[in-house]
């Protein structure tokens, strides 16, 4: 596969993972943080199982070694997020999220001694001032009132330490999961890496949230969620992840990580779609900048470079 190809994949699996904000939004209305990981991973798990057991019959110990480690890293990614997001505000932790776009390379070239181009950086700066005026919502045409409230959503608490110790998490998957999947079969390792995600979930849920692990939980108000947890386990959980984990073969953890970032610019224009968020031209703006930072950041606008 050429990575022209691998990156348009790449595009899909961020505009999945942009309407996953929506659909968790809503799950979350019924369920704690740590059950719904159990419920979206576990019926992923289950699928995958039965669609691929006879992956999980041959799987050698490296890939699961593999997939454990990922499972481990994805899991205390996914946990800091959340636990940010509990103590800051959405664009906060969102935009501090995506900085994990710049800890890739950076974190590349202490371990791998792979240093970046000039102009990766400049694209990645880009991006996040693109990002910076989609998740605070900067009007260019109200700039005084947009400053005014920027200035009190900017106060440092303890949950923007978790959502940057999150980013950072993450960035360290992007690149585990870009090795790894080079070496050992890919399916095999995102079976493991739910395996342990929904356990480790699982534990934390009995141990966080009482041995009562449906208590608030009723009948019907679980018939309501499951379509939409059947989406989340399916076709984030599922479907995006094995796209991801096969087309990392192809493209580079940097790149893997500049393109789904575009999540949130995703979840913004669904959002939009719906009905639950105004287009502004905060947004407008942000989509032009980080869609420029973006094309800067992979080819240096030397289109020459690229295959």
């Amino acid at each position: 596969m050429k990575t022209w190809k691998a990156n348009a994949l790449l595009v899909i699996v961020a505009a999945i993972w942009g309407t996953g904000f929506i659909g968790s939004s809503y799950v979350l209305q019924y369920l704690e943080p740590f059950q719904m990981q159990v419920f979206r991973f576990g019926m992923a798990s289950i699928i995958m199982s039965i669609a691929f057991y006879k992956k999980i019959i041959n799987a050698n110990r490296q890939t699961i070694i593999y997939g454990v480690i990922i499972g481990i890293v994805f899991f205390i990614a996914f946990t800091l997020q959340n636990y940010g997001l509990k103590e800051t505000t959405i664009p906060k932790n969102a935009f501090i999220s995506v900085t994990n776009v710049v800890w890739v390379p950076i974190i590349m070239y202490f371990i791998y001694k792979i240093k970046p181009k000039g102009y990766l950086f400049t694209g990645l700066f880009m991006m996040l001032i693109g990002f910076f005026f989609l998740m605070f919502d900067i009007d260019i045409f109200n700039l005084k009132d947009s400053l005014n409230n920027l200035a009190q959503q900017m106060n440092v608490n303890i949950g923007d330490f978790f959502s940057l110790l999150g980013a950072i998490v993450f960035a360290f998957r992007f690149i585990l999961s870009s090795k790894f999947v080079k070496e050992e079969d890919p399916i095999t390792i995102l079976i493991f890496q739910l395996y342990v995600s929904t356990l480790l979930a699982f534990c934390f849920s009995m141990t966080i949230d009482g041995p009562n692990f449906v208590n608030n939980l009723s009948l019907n108000g679980f018939v309501d969620i499951l379509p939409m947890l059947s989406y989340l386990a399916i076709v984030n959980s599922l479907i995006a992840y094995i796209l991801l984990f096969t087309v990392q073969q192809y493209t580079s953890a940097t790149n893997t990580a500049i393109i789904c970032s575009l999540e949130s610019l995703f979840a913004s224009f669904f959002a939009v779609i719906i009905g639950t968020v105004a287009l502004t031209s905060s947004l407008v703006i942000a989509a032009f900048i980080i869609t420029f930072g973006i094309v800067l950041a992979e080819t240096g606008f030397n289109f020459k470079r690229k295959s």
